[in-house]
């Protein structure tokens, strides 16, 4: 009776977890909204289309990395906020299962994430993250697969600057121009679609 009782209010506790992250989704959602800006993940995606990033290198070992670097997500950039919170479509079910997995003797498999640069794009275990950084974990096991490309994305960068930063080593790529002049970083555009529309003129 007594483990059953435990087990009730352990499950309660998680299900009150998901319910205030949920909040404070919601909450962050409205906030963005008001002044304009996107608090989704950023789409791994898009920022490898416009890199034209096809080479990959897979590492087998498990290593700990930093929740704060993980930025975006492989195909589910929408379904939580920029700091992992759990929006409407994520299933309480699954969240709290998970959430409960990782303080408990059961634990959690890594999650699989890419690197591009100095940030992380979780392609398996979404709900993994987001169930760390509800419980204050600061960083979680990952088997890590490397984009040798490195845009200088950072955490906190918006979509926006994000493509920028892409566009801007794609513009570099193909034309060359940081190995013929010294003075390539007085080249800065402030709106996606700039270094393409200047490629187009070279």
């Amino acid at each position: 009776m007594g483990d059953d009782l435990t087990y009730t209010e352990a499950r309660h506790e998680a299900f009150e977890r998901f319910a205030k992250e949920r909040g404070r989704a919601d909450r962050q959602d409205f906030l963005a909204r008001i002044v304009g800006k996107s608090d989704d993940l950023l789409p791994f995606e898009s920022l490898t289309h416009i890199l034209q990033a096809h080479q990959q290198i897979a590492r087998d070992e498990a290593t700990m990395i930093p929740l704060e670097k993980i930025v975006g997500s492989v195909g589910r950039y929408r379904d939580f906020t920029r700091d992992f919170r759990p929006r409407e479509r994520v299933s309480a079910d699954r969240w709290v299962r998970v959430f409960r997995a990782m303080t408990s003797l059961e634990g959690v498999p890594p999650i699989e994430v890419y690197r591009l640069g100095d940030v992380y794009f979780v392609s398996d275990g979404n709900h993994r993250v987001s169930a760390a950084r509800a419980n204050g974990f600061d960083k979680i096991a990952a088997r890590v697969t490397e984009i040798p490309v490195d845009p200088g994305l950072a955490p906190g960068d918006t979509l926006d600057k994000a493509i920028i930063k892409a566009e801007r080593v794609r513009f570099l790529q193909e034309t060359g121009l940081e190995q013929r002049f010294d003075r390539i970083d007085d080249i800065r555009f402030t709106k996606p679609g700039s270094y393409p529309r200047l490629l187009e003129h070279i």
